[in-house]
């Protein structure tokens, strides 16, 4: 299978998906932080997602610092596109997807401990789900990118607190909030 990344297939999947958690979390939960990105906006204008715009602590960075450069050397070509440019890999095309085996997922970009495979849920669907985090292993964001050109539509990205690297969307599916993940964007590590 091409590494080329297409994100079409999972685009409407996680349109769809979005579009269900956030009726289902309340969507007043988010208008506080959608609110900054509705409408004319010039902190927006040249962000791909939320995670570029500056937060809202002035002082805050993450603890992993790199060049382009840097990440470029770190990461494969089709690993960079996925997690430094919010990119989406093909189904099925991760082997982790369907990793039953018991271990840890660890971020490909920093090391940090994200995920346990006892919170993992493997859905034929093909990417990599979990049900929830390793406590302050990731952030979430608006992911403000024009999703078939609905400039209306936000999704919640996730991304590494410790590095800040994408790794994917939070999504509803058959009545559960999952992480979608990005297996390109996860190293696993057998316990």
């Amino acid at each position: 299978m091409s590494e080329r990344v297409t994100g079409v297939h999972r685009r409407v999947f996680l349109t769809g998906a979005a579009a269900s958690t956030f009726s289902v979390l309340g969507g007043r939960a988010f208008a506080q932080d959608a609110s900054d990105v509705s409408g004319p906006n010039p902190k927006l204008a040249d962000a791909r997602t939320m995670s570029d715009v500056k937060p809202r602590e002035p002082n805050y960075r993450y603890e992993i610092q790199r060049t382009e450069a840097e990440w470029r050397e770190r990461l494969s070509d089709f690993e960079y596109s996925i997690m430094r440019e919010m990119g989406t890999e093909p189904q099925k095309s991760s082997p982790l997807w369907n990793e039953t085996r018991e271990g840890l997922y660890r971020c490909k970009g920093c090391d940090q401990l994200l995920y346990w495979s006892e919170t993992k849920k493997v859905l034929d669907k093909g990417w990599t789900f979990f049900r929830h985090s390793e406590p302050d292993a990731v952030l979430t964001g608006i992911d403000a990118t024009d999703t078939f050109g609905d400039s209306t539509l936000y999704m919640l990205e996730v991304h590494c607190r410790r590095c800040g690297s994408h790794l994917g969307h939070i999504v509803w599916i058959s009545n559960e909030v999952l992480h979608c993940i990005n297996g390109a964007a996860l190293t696993f590590e057998l316990a």
